[in-house]
Protein backbone atom coordinates (compact mmCIF):
# COMPACT_ATOMS: atom_id res chain seq x y z
CA UNK A 1 0.00 0.00 0.00
CA UNK A 2 1.21 3.01 -0.66
CA UNK A 3 2.27 5.88 2.00
CA UNK A 4 -0.52 8.14 0.82
CA UNK A 5 -3.15 5.79 1.01
CA UNK A 6 -2.06 4.46 4.38
CA UNK A 7 -2.16 8.35 5.20
CA UNK A 8 -5.79 8.91 4.19
CA UNK A 9 -6.84 5.52 5.61
CA UNK A 10 -5.57 6.91 8.99
CA UNK A 11 -7.30 9.76 8.41
CA UNK A 12 -10.38 8.94 7.60
CA UNK A 13 -10.53 5.80 10.63
CA UNK A 14 -9.34 8.45 13.02
CA UNK A 15 -12.36 10.73 12.20
CA UNK A 16 -14.35 7.63 12.25
CA UNK A 17 -13.55 6.55 15.83
CA UNK A 18 -13.73 10.29 16.56
CA UNK A 19 -17.77 10.74 15.00
CA UNK A 20 -18.41 7.41 16.60
CA UNK A 21 -17.18 8.83 20.08
CA UNK A 22 -19.19 11.77 19.84
CA UNK A 23 -17.65 14.08 17.49
CA UNK A 24 -16.67 16.52 20.41
CA UNK A 25 -14.36 17.22 23.16
CA UNK A 26 -15.79 15.61 26.44
CA UNK A 27 -14.82 18.32 28.62
CA UNK A 28 -15.51 21.70 26.49
CA UNK A 29 -17.21 20.59 23.35
CA UNK A 30 -14.84 21.40 20.98
CA UNK A 31 -15.77 19.90 17.47
CA UNK A 32 -12.68 21.22 15.19
CA UNK A 33 -11.31 17.30 14.33
CA UNK A 34 -8.15 19.07 13.67
CA UNK A 35 -7.24 19.91 17.25
CA UNK A 36 -9.11 16.49 18.42
CA UNK A 37 -7.01 14.16 20.46
CA UNK A 38 -8.65 9.72 20.82
CA UNK A 39 -7.44 9.74 24.22
CA UNK A 40 -6.44 6.40 26.40
CA UNK A 41 -9.22 6.61 29.48
CA UNK A 42 -6.97 4.11 31.44
CA UNK A 43 -3.59 4.90 30.35
CA UNK A 44 -1.32 3.04 28.03
CA UNK A 45 -1.68 4.89 24.83
CA UNK A 46 1.92 4.76 24.15
CA UNK A 47 2.33 1.22 24.55
CA UNK A 48 -0.63 0.66 22.43
CA UNK A 49 0.50 2.92 19.46
CA UNK A 50 3.87 1.11 19.62
CA UNK A 51 2.63 -2.07 18.92
CA UNK A 52 1.45 -0.79 15.57
CA UNK A 53 4.98 1.29 14.61
CA UNK A 54 4.51 3.72 11.73
CA UNK A 55 1.44 1.64 10.78
CA UNK A 56 -1.20 4.87 12.25
CA UNK A 57 -3.63 3.59 9.31
CA UNK A 58 -3.92 -0.26 11.15
CA UNK A 59 -3.96 1.84 14.91
CA UNK A 60 -6.60 3.84 14.06
CA UNK A 61 -8.56 1.12 11.79
CA UNK A 62 -8.53 -1.13 15.17
CA UNK A 63 -9.90 2.08 17.75
CA UNK A 64 -12.40 2.55 14.45
CA UNK A 65 -14.16 -0.83 14.68
CA UNK A 66 -13.91 -1.62 18.16
CA UNK A 67 -17.31 -2.79 19.81
CA UNK A 68 -19.19 0.16 21.30
CA UNK A 69 -19.03 -1.11 24.60
CA UNK A 70 -15.21 -1.32 24.91
CA UNK A 71 -14.46 1.95 22.71
CA UNK A 72 -16.32 4.32 24.85
CA UNK A 73 -14.99 2.15 28.15
CA UNK A 74 -11.38 2.76 26.61
CA UNK A 75 -11.50 5.95 25.14
CA UNK A 76 -12.55 9.50 24.71
CA UNK A 77 -12.19 12.20 22.69
CA UNK A 78 -10.49 15.50 24.06
CA UNK A 79 -9.26 19.09 22.54
CA UNK A 80 -5.54 19.24 22.37
CA UNK A 81 -5.80 21.93 25.13
CA UNK A 82 -7.86 19.47 27.28
CA UNK A 83 -5.85 16.50 26.20
CA UNK A 84 -2.70 18.17 27.60
CA UNK A 85 -4.09 19.37 31.02
CA UNK A 86 -5.69 15.76 31.20
CA UNK A 87 -1.80 14.25 31.29
CA UNK A 88 -1.03 17.30 33.19
CA UNK A 89 -2.83 16.34 36.07
CA UNK A 90 -1.98 12.64 35.57
CA UNK A 91 1.51 13.55 36.45
CA UNK A 92 0.45 15.86 39.59
CA UNK A 93 -1.51 13.19 40.82
CA UNK A 94 0.76 10.77 40.52
CA UNK A 95 2.89 13.10 42.18
CA UNK A 96 0.82 13.73 44.88
CA UNK A 97 -0.27 10.02 45.56
CA UNK A 98 3.25 8.52 46.43
CA UNK A 99 5.73 8.46 49.48
CA UNK A 100 8.14 10.84 50.01
CA UNK A 101 10.70 8.03 49.50
CA UNK A 102 9.08 7.30 46.35
CA UNK A 103 9.45 11.00 44.80
CA UNK A 104 13.55 10.71 43.38
CA UNK A 105 12.91 7.72 41.45
CA UNK A 106 9.77 9.67 39.88
CA UNK A 107 12.66 11.51 38.60
CA UNK A 108 15.30 9.76 37.62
Amino acid sequence: MADKEKKRNAVNYRLKGIARLGGACFNDGETDVRVLDIHHKNGGGNKHRALYGNDWDLYYLEISILPDKELHRDYQVLCANCHRVKHAEDVVTGLAMAEDDDLPSLFD
